[in-house]
């Protein structure tokens, strides 16, 4: 089992499955799939599975497991591909099936929510009961008999969550859990300690971000928060107000033990979550100036907005302009190849474009390097045009 730093970047690599309110499926190849989720109970449960197949070999009524990947807050579980389970004839025409298992997989789920053991063993028995009258859904009900017997509990069983896979060497086929979390109601909800102001698209927009730079956002965690916790945050990373004043959302720095900080967004601006996200790959202030770093960020923002056909809420407009109109001509890279090489290596981002520059316009690229991190838009801008017809000196 391999620890990965983040694990979207996983996910950056094959064909979008599906994706849902706490995770996305990709293509791997191979009869494969990749599994992205931060659900922690799923985890949970791909952690138990795996564990007893290491132990005894598959657990029957669950896909196989080929590897297991572990971040922060999130896993990336590499399963082998399963169809869905409604592109069989049995299921759609199958209404108290369908029925009874919701039913049950509420009444586990409202226990669980309320504290309430009794009302979650009455929904676990209704589950069972349910399971074990179709013979082809009695390995499912083993499975998570022997979950169980761990300590391990997997309240949202339903057709939904369940798929097929083709049997193989003269084999049956065989049904399979294939979502092994939380209700959705139950991961939305506080009621368990979790925070309602998850941000929205979260995946879909980190996938995205992947897929074009070529290198995954990573962070702990991300956040709606209100204004006044924002410009807290802020000042205490040695932001003015004056500075703050506007501000969508923040990438903060990594806290101790952590390699990563967390994205927050201003709960009334979370379409600002594509901006952050490209933050979260690498595009930072490390070795650039702020106001650059804004400028690559957001022109990087409507890139991949304007390829995935989303609409885009512009911001910063004059260093955007800047890196658009200057920046871009002067190195001769699009703003895409600008963002990649700078999330390549962000703490020698401006020895990066300074090489880049000093090769295209001329001049020593150690002094563009400077000028990078140290001047601000007008005073950038006249440098710029002045190399363009010669030498920067």
């Amino acid at each position: 089992m391999a620890r990965v730093h983040t694990a979207a970047r996983y996910l950056s690599r094959g064909t979008l499955l599906g994706r849902g309110n706490n995770g996305a499926v990709m293509a791997a190849g191979g009869g494969w799939v990749n599994k992205w989720t931060v659900d922690p109970v799923e985890v949970q449960a791909w952690l138990a599975a795996q564990a007893i197949t290491n132990r005894q070999g598959p657990l029957s009524g669950f896909p196989r497991v080929l590897d297991l990947h572990l971040g922060e807050r999130e896993a990336v579980i590499t399963r082998e591909y399963v169809r869905g389970a409604g592109e069989r004839s049995l299921w759609p025409h199958d209404a108290g099936l369908i029925s009874a298992l919701q039913h049950a997989a509420q009444v586990e789920t409202a226990g669980r929510m309320l504290n309430w053991s009794r009302g979650v063993g009455l929904g676990r028995a209704l589950r069972s009961a349910t399971l074990r009258s179709r013979p082809l859904l009695r390995p499912v009900d083993d499975a998570l008999r022997t979950l169980h017997g761990l300590g391990v509990s997997v309240p949202d069983v339903r057709i939904a969550n369940m798929g097929w896979v083709p049997g193989r060497a003269g084999q049956a086929d065989r049904v399979v859990l294939v979502d092994p979390g939380r209700a959705p109601i139950e991961a939305l909800s506080n009621a368990r300690g979790e925070a309602w102001s998850r941000c929205p698209h979260e995946i879909g927009l980190s996938i995205a971000v992947a897929r074009l730079l070529r290198k995954a956002p990573s962070y702990r965690a991300c956040r709606i928060i209100d204004y006044r916790t924002l410009r807290k945050v802020m000042r205490a990373h040695g932001w003015r107000d004056a500075e703050i004043q506007g501000t969508a959302g923040f990438h903060t720095e990594p806290v101790r033990g952590s390699k990563d900080g967390d994205i927050l967004l201003e709960r009334k601006n979370a379409w600002a979550l594509l901006h952050e996200m490209i933050h979260a790959a690498g595009v930072v202030d490390h070795d650039l100036t702020v106001w650059l770093t804004e400028g690559i960020t957001e022109a990087t923002a409507q890139v991949v907005a304007k390829h995935n056909g989303w609409k885009h809420v512009s911001t910063y407009p004059t260093e955007v302009a800047f890196v658009q109109r200057m920046l871009a001509p002067a190195t001769g890279w699009s703003v895409l190849e600008i963002a990649r090489a700078v999330v390549k290596n962000p703490r020698a981002a401006a020895t990066t474009l300074g090489n880049r520059l000093a090769q295209q316009r001329g001049g020593h690229a150690h002094v563009w390097a400077k000028r990078l991190r140290r001047l601000n838009p007008q005073e950038l801008r006249v440098v710029v045009s002045q190399a363009r017809g010669g030498e920067a000196s």
